[in-house]
C-alpha cells in the first residue's frame, strides 16, 4: 500500500512539473506550420528580408504599405485565469516600409472578424480582455511621433480607438509624455 501511495504522489508531482512547462501554442518549422492557427487580413507566412535567409519560416501580418492589417489567432480558446502563472513569449520586428503604427499582441474573448487600421494597432471596435501594445506611431495632429507601451484590459463595452480612447492616445497639458 505504501508503495502505491508513493507511486501516486511521484505521479501526481511529474504531472504538475510536465503540466507548467507544456507550451501549447507554438508558430515554428521552416516553412512555417500554422496548424491550429487562423489568419486574416494581409496575414501570411514569408520572408520579410530582414534576416539572413530567405526562408518562409516568417509570420508577416502585413506588407510595408500604407492602409494594411493582418492578424494571426490561436484556434483554441484559453483560459489563461486557469493558470496561476503563465508567460508568452515572440519576437517582433517592424521592417521596411513607410512606417506603420505598431503591434498589438491580445488574450480576447473572441477573436474578431473585421479589423481598424492606423492608429488602433489593429485592435478591433469594442475588444474583451487583455492587450499588450506596441504603439509605433503617435496619431496626433502637429506632435512628434513617440512610441509606447500599453498593456489595456477592455471590457467590450469600451470602443477602442473612439473618442475616449483617443484622448488616451494624444497626450493632454496636464498628461506627461514620458
Amino acid at each position: 500500500m505504501k508503495k502505491l501511495i508513493s507511486l501516486c504522489i511521484i505521479y501526481c508531482i511529474s504531472l504538475t512539473i510536465a503540466a507548467q512547462t507544456f507550451p501549447f501554442a507554438r508558430l515554428t518549422g521552416n516553412p512555417m506550420n500554422t496548424t491550429g492557427w487562423r489568419l486574416s487580413g494581409d496575414a501570411r507566412i514569408g520572408d520579410t528580408q530582414g534576416d539572413t535567409n530567405s526562408d518562409n519560416d516568417e509570420l508577416v501580418l502585413c506588407s510595408p504599405s500604407n492602409f494594411n492589417s493582418g492578424a494571426c489567432f490561436f484556434d483554441q480558446p484559453v483560459d489563461i485565469s486557469e493558470c496561476p502563472k503563465w508567460a508568452a513569449e515572440f519576437d517582433y520586428r517592424i521592417f521596411d516600409g513607410n512606417g506603420a503604427d505598431g503591434i498589438a499582441f491580445c488574450f480576447l474573448a473572441n477573436p474578431p472578424t473585421t479589423f481598424t487600421q492606423g492608429g488602433n494597432v489593429g485592435i478591433p471596435a469594442k475588444p474583451r480582455g487583455l492587450m499588450i501594445i506596441l504603439d509605433t506611431y503617435l496619431n496626433c495632429l502637429g506632435t512628434t511621433p513617440t512610441p509606447k507601451v500599453q498593456i489595456r484590459f477592455f471590457d467590450g463595452n469600451t470602443n477602442f480607438g473612439g473618442s475616449t480612447e483617443s484622448l488616451l492616445e494624444c497626450p493632454q497639458p496636464s498628461q506627461p509624455t514620458s
